[in-house]
């Protein structure tokens, strides 16, 4: 009998697991720095957290989760995302009642049923941040700058950040009127996707990648045209303080699809060297395959650092990171 790895399921052996750390404890100093407190919740959860959390008409909950039931029929799923979770923990124990402003990060494996590609695996592993209990436009910075420091650190160059907002849920509402209003004259000629998302969650075509599909993607209006006016101040307060940082804000073009699950505003960061981050008041992503980026040659701190890494393995020993933690004041004060 032949013992192979299950399909789009990786090993990180001995001699890899210094680069990981590398990175992890990157993620664990600017959540430091930050005060971010780590959680950890269960790898499975029950199935309705997630259809109801992250939405039904979703592609994560149409195609891509692991679900199977338990012994007594339950259905049960290995977690495809961490926010649905961090939620779940602050309802389940109280937290509203309690301590209503917590920040929390988490690090560790989630699972999509996806199609194997080079550095995507059906387990992977991600990083998160979750800031709850507040609706302070400077929290949804923080949270920005948070990831371009970590992005920073490791030495990842040429950022720019692109900002959106989808609002409250009334915007959102609105905003899927005018994109099913936008896509009835076309949707006939569009691909059969399109056609199945028009009914079912219209924000989804605008992910569509088909050449067929795109021209009437990119005529499609932005969901920050059409905020109330509680959320366009929100949005403006958020442009403003991120002025102030004088991070490289630009256009976000036409036809980017706002998040599923989230409101307010919704950033994406991305680096020269073709990592991307998602990020939003409530939800940061970092996918660690993007060590597999980065190359020896490569002048980038992080490269620098999975060099260090692997003359250190022998003693496992990450004391030598290139970088250094730099002195940084939440933008929240006494928080």
């Amino acid at each position: 009998m032949s013992y192979e790895l299950v399909r789009g399921m990786n090993d990180v052996l001995p001699g890899e697991v210094g680069r990981w750390r590398l990175v992890e404890e990157a993620i664990r100093d600017v959540a430091r720095r930050y005060n971010y407190r780590e959680i950890r919740f269960p790898i499975v959860e029950q199935t309705e957290l997630f259809t109801r959390g992250i939405g039904e008409a979703t592609e994560v909950v149409t195609k891509q989760m692991f679900t199977f039931p338990d012994q007594k029929g339950r259905s049960l799923t290995l977690r495809p995302e961490g926010t649905a979770s961090a939620a779940r923990a602050y309802l389940s124990h109280g937290l509203q009642t309690t301590a209503p402003f917590q920040k929390w990060f988490y690090l560790g494996p989630m699972f999509r049923y996806e199609k194997p590609q080079k550095g995507r695996y059906r387990q992977f592993h991600q990083y998160g941040i979750e800031a709850l209990g507040s609706l302070d436009p400077s929290l949804d910075v923080e949270v920005i700058a948070f990831a371009w420091t970590l992005m920073t650190d490791l030495g990842l160059g040429g950022l720019s950040l692109r900002l959106n907002s989808i609002g409250c849920a009334e915007d959102r509402e609105a905003y899927q009127g005018e994109l099913r209003a936008h896509f009835a004259g076309s949707i006939g000629s569009m691909c059969a996707d399109c056609q199945r998302r028009y009914e079912d969650n219209p924000l989804r075509i605008l992910d569509c990648k088909e050449a067929g599909c795109r021209p009437f993607i990119e005529t499609a209006p932005g969901p920050a045209d059409h905020l109330c006016e509680e959320c366009a101040a929100h949005f403006a307060a958020v442009r403003e303080l991120l002025d102030r940082l004088e991070l490289l804000l630009l256009e976000l073009p036409r036809g980017s699809r706002p998040s599923d699950t989230e409101t307010r505003s919704r950033p994406a960061a991305r680096a020269a060297t073709t990592a991307v981050f998602h990020l939003n008041s409530f939800f940061a992503k970092y996918i660690v395959h993007l060590l597999s980026t980065a190359t020896r040659d490569s002048p980038s701190r992080i490269a620098t650092g999975i060099r260090d890494a692997d003359q250190d393995r022998a003693t496992d020993n990450p004391s030598h990171r290139q970088h250094r933690p730099r002195s940084v004041t939440p933008i929240i004060p006494g928080v």
